[in-house]
């Protein structure tokens, strides 16, 4: 796409449609636990030192959390973040429109689709900039150099991206005569993201692998890459990671995982003849999306934002294969075709239910907590649910029994993982010594000596409503 694109009206109209919906959802969207622990690990760092070793818990690189301590230096309001991650999810929209080689209407229907707008931009997470960078890495793929730099940025932003990037330097860069250096520093960089990922021995998530058949795990990652391609919901309070055609558990194991197993073939069936004539484009999308494929079953089974990076590895494969010389563009260009439908209708009811239902209660039980508890600590359990509302109270106001301290992040450790199961008679016995207040996301079965004082309205992160009491001794 040449530079022109930058001065025809229909680009900037539609991406001033995107940046303008995307600015209305953002401003209406609750940010759940895991965008506010990004937050709170990079507000909660008093050096990039102290972050780095705050981060080893997290299983990611360390690009997001690098940014986000900058922005918390200038603003401790979690809006910032928000605000600063739809600008990024507006920068990738731009690069598409402008770089793609597909129809015009085509890109301007697919950036409004589920994962551009929704889960890749409403939710402030590091996967968007995975996503950025790799479609930079398209659009800047006739300067070596340049490319491998976004790829590098690419797998430092998230793990999706260490798993795709290696295979999309292969793509732009494997048969280019003057892109061994390139090349070589990608690999070097690309080390370096790889050793960010890993966790110390004692971390609580996705330890060891898992080498043995289960038709439930194997289920739920099938539905969850088809879901890539068909991201359908309900428009029902909890659609969140719910897809309406894969419900989990479902009632007949073998049912269900044919019908995920044949959507799922078939629309790699049709990416794959969308690349016909073109051998190299077709094995490394096979490549990729077995790498992806083994990585959820063996390590981690993943929720919808991960399993979102088949389609966009999709997209990826096919933009190549669209740039160059081949005899099934057509077929490529009606397969993404049905698959930016999909994503369009899948995106309705995400923005109307964010709309209408808080995505988390934790921004308004933080303010129940500084009405009716005001400088009293707060005993947030669990300390994961805890976490959301900690991030708009003082630091020190809440006390995790967890770990039997003030905190604001969650440190996912073995020690922790052993005191999550605690009682509500402990629980209570803890934010009575304090004569402070109790803050659960769930009802207490005996009050004792607390009392309800505020109960939270249900949101679309089903476990992020909260019952908040004030205890006395």
């Amino acid at each position: 796409m040449s530079r022109s694109v930058f001065r025809h009206r229909w680009f900037w109209v539609s991406l001033a449609l995107y940046a303008g919906t995307l600015l209305v959802l953002l401003l209406n969207h609750e940010p759940w636990r895991d965008e506010m622990q990004a937050w709170l690990l990079a507000r909660d760092s008093a050096s990039p030192l102290e972050l780095w070793r705050n981060t080893r818990y997290e299983g990611h690189p360390l690009l997001w959390h690098l940014l986000l301590w900058l922005l918390s230096r200038w603003s401790q309001n979690p809006l910032t973040m928000q605000l600063v991650h739809g600008a990024f999810a507006v920068l990738t929209a731009g690069v598409f429109l402008a770089f793609a080689p597909f129809p015009r209407w085509l890109k301007v229907l697919w950036v409004f689709g589920y994962f551009p707008l929704f889960e890749y931009g409403v939710i402030s997470r590091n996967y968007g900039l995975t996503v950025l960078f790799l479609f930079l890495a398209l659009a800047l793929r006739q300067r070596p150099f340049a490319a491998a730099a976004a790829l590098v940025l690419a797998a430092h932003a998230s793990p999706m991206g260490v798993l795709l990037a290696p295979v999309l330097a292969l793509v732009l860069l494997g048969r280019e005569r003057n892109a061994l250096a390139p090349l070589l520093a990608f690999g070097f960089a690309w080390g370096l993201a790889v050793f960010s990922c890993l966790p110390p021995a004692d971390y609580e998530h996705a330890r060891g692998v898992f080498w043995q058949w289960d038709a439930l795990r194997g289920y739920y990652v099938l539905r969850g890459m088809a879901t890539a391609f068909l991201p359908l919901f309900r428009p029902e309070l909890h659609f969140w990671n719910n897809p309406m055609l894969f419900p989990f558990p479902p009632r007949a194991i073998g049912g269900a995982f044919l019908l995920a197993a044949l959507i799922f073939a078939a629309a790699v069936a049709l990416a794959v003849a969308g690349m016909r004539g073109q051998r190299r484009c077709q094995v490394y999308y096979l490549v990729g999306l077995t790498v992806l494929l083994a990585f959820f079953y063996v390590k981690f089974p993943g929720a919808t934002r991960h399993h979102g990076f088949v389609l966009i590895w999709t997209v990826v494969c096919l933009w190549l294969q669209a740039e160059t010389p081949g005899t099934g563009k057509a077929v490529g260009t009606r397969f993404l075709a049905l698959a930016a439908v999909a994503g369009f209708a899948g995106a309705l009811p995400a923005g109307g239910v964010d709309l209408r239902w808080p995505f988390s209660s934790g921004r308004t039980a933080a303010q129940a907590v500084a009405q009716f508890c005001g400088a009293r600590t707060t005993v947030a359990h669990p300390d994961w649910a805890g976490s959301t509302v900690a991030a708009y109270l003082p630091r020190g106001a809440v006390f995790y029994p967890t770990t039997n301290s003030t905190g604001s992040f969650v440190v996912w450790n073995l020690l922790r993982a052993q005191r999550e199961n605690l009682s509500d008679g402990e629980l209570m016995a803890t934010a009575s010594q304090f004569s402070g207040c109790l803050l659960l996301n769930r009802a207490l079965l005996k009050t004792g000596p607390c009392t309800l004082v505020a109960q939270l309205p249900p949101a679309v992160v089903m476990d992020e409503q909260f019952w908040l009491y004030r205890c006395w001794p």
